[in-house]
Order: structure tokens, then sequence, then C-alpha cells
């Protein structure tokens, strides 16, 4: 693994019983001019506010991913797969119960993802995709 891990709590989620069977990922597009590292730790921030009422399981940055875990629980891969997040928004839950999110840096449509991002994704969906 050639990417760092940095976990955070969230509120933002639902305890619910979960068969995971789909990766979704979304760029995060915040809209305005930040360098890839500077738009990944706007996204960290949002997911972590209660008030953003919004979370996923990982935010992709260059080098870095973020774990989003709920209050309390472990700080590994399987705390954050163990409750459903509103990556999808909060009238999804029977989408949230089978999908794991991913948010990719990106601060504009029309900008090109960032190799090193891209490169880290490729790396974190290695490591959770079963083998």
């Amino acid at each position: 693994m050639n990417y760092a891990i940095e976990y955070y709590e969230t509120p933002n989620l639902w305890v619910l019983p979960r068969v995971i069977n789909t990766i979704t990922m979304h760029a995060t597009r915040s809209g305005k001019r930040l360098t890839p590292t500077q738009e990944y730790d706007s996204t960290v921030n949002h997911f972590q506010n209660p008030d953003s009422q919004a979370s996923t399981e990982f935010v992709v940055g260059p080098g870095v991913v973020a774990v989003f875990v709920a209050k309390g629980q472990p700080h590994n891969f399987e705390a954050a797969w163990r409750y459903a997040h509103w990556h999808l928004g909060l009238g999804f839950t029977a989408q949230a119960k089978s999908t794991v999110g991913i948010e990719v840096v990106q601060s504009f449509p029309d900008d090109k993802f960032d190799p090193n991002v891209m490169d880290t994704v490729a790396e974190l969906l290695a490591e959770i995709s079963p083998s």
C-alpha cells in the first residue's frame, strides 16, 4: 500500500444491516479553485460536519485516503463498512445498505483528475475489492 490512511468519525450514517455489492464513486467538485490537497481537506471537513447531513466511507486525495467510521468504532476498513453512510442522500437507505461510497477529489468538472489521486483510487479499489 503506497498511500496514507487517515481515520475520521462522522455522525452522518445509519445503523443498518449491510451486504455490500456496489461501489459508488463521486467527484467532490467543490467549485473552488483548490489544489487536490486543499480539495481533500475541504471534503473531509464537510463530511465531519453533522450539519452537512452527508458522509461517505472513503475520500481519496493524492496519496491519502480518509476512512469514515461511526463515533467510538475501531479505526479500520471493516468499521467503515459496518454502517450505511449518507453518500447517496438521506432518502436512499435501501441503496446505502449495499453501496460503499468513494469520493474522488476534483474541484471542477473540467479539471483533469490528478494522476496521484487516480493512482491512489486504483490502489484503494485493489485493497477493498473481493479477491
